[in-house]
């Protein structure tokens, strides 16, 4: 399934629950043309409604609409079932980010189900949290990312959301998922700063995939906004180049 035209690119996450900031960032930067879609998490989910925030979106833009639940998958089946896949998918959401924590067999019914309804899985291995996994003193395996990343590419995913602070597993997931799926569609996430200095690293074992930046900064004034954004995206832009040399 294929839903972003363009190759590189930056997708817009929201953060916020004031939906006048949301409509304004939309209205100043959805004829950006590298700009590929938007993301909305729980935070705006759970106070202003799925159906009322996609629907503000789609009003502005046909851009994609990515839904991060935050941990989608490693719910009960109200909320990873198929009733609730076919909710999203109706009011409007194009994708949305699984984190399979709930084991194998979840992973494999949520990317059936979200076949079945035309809803884009983006997989996500990890968070970027310092403490997630067990060698940092947290309770996830260190080898649950890989798993979880490989399992899915063996089951058709392709699109993938990565954290840029896990630099060091990276360069494992991409060559082995490039085996398994062939051109990976990469999201990542977690970039330390607008000038995009760890994202050489990250691109230098991606750059012949699909990659796409996740813009996760949020500010009242929309001038300074897509001033900030502008500079993101030239970043970007050179570090992808800087790859390829």
């Amino acid at each position: 399934m294929e839903i972003f035209k363009a190759k590189n690119g930056i997708l817009i996450e929201f953060n916020s629950s004031n939906t006048k900031l949301i409509n304004n960032i939309i209205s100043f930067t959805k004829d950006f043309p590298f700009i590929v879609g938007y993301k909305i998490n729980t935070e705006s989910i759970i106070l202003c409604g799925l159906e009322s925030i996609v629907q503000l979106i789609k009003e502005k833009t046909s851009l994609p609409l990515i839904y991060d639940h935050k941990g989608y998958g490693t719910d009960n089946l109200e909320i990873s079932g198929e009733g609730m896949i076919e909710k999203i998918k109706k009011v409007g959401v194009d994708a949305i980010v699984i984190l399979p924590l709930a084991g194998s067999e979840t992973l494999k019914r949520i990317i059936k189900i979200c076949d079945k309804f035309g809803l884009l899985a983006i997989i996500r291995g990890d968070l970027p949290d310092k403490g997630y996994f067990s060698d940092e003193g947290g309770y996830i395996g260190s080898d649950s990312q890989q798993k979880i990343y490989i399992d899915a590419a063996s089951l058709g995913a392709s699109y993938f959301l990565m954290s840029c602070n896990r630099l060091e597993r990276i360069k494992i997931y991409c060559h082995q998922l490039g085996s398994i799926v062939g051109k990976l569609n990469i999201f990542l996430t977690a970039i330390n700063s607008i000038e995009c200095t760890n994202l050489p690293d990250a691109c230098s074992q991606i750059k012949q995939n699909n990659v796409y930046a996740v813009f996760e900064k949020e500010f009242e004034n929309p001038t300074e906004y897509v001033n900030l954004l502008k500079t993101f995206w030239e970043s970007f832009q050179n570090k992808l180049e800087l790859t390829k040399k």
